[in-house]
């Protein structure tokens, strides 16, 4: 199974978490809010999803399937 972080300065799209959930093989380990300052995740994910703002939505959805 591989993990999945996703990270993201807008806020987080529904339909992106529910994709990730509907996937057998992918685990998502959370949801991270990035900031100038950083942040902090001693876990070591497969997968980080980052920026999906610019992404348009069926092409991120694609890509997780």
């Amino acid at each position: 199974m591989m993990t999945v972080l996703y990270i993201s300065k807008a806020p987080f799209s529904d339909l992106i978490i529910q994709k990730i959930k509907e996937q057998s093989e992918l685990e998502l380990m959370g949801c991270v809010s990035y900031t100038t300052t950083g942040f902090d995740n001693e876990s070591r994910p497969d997968v980080v999803l980052l920026d999906t703002e610019f992404i348009p939505i069926p092409d991120a959805t694609a890509a997780i399937q």
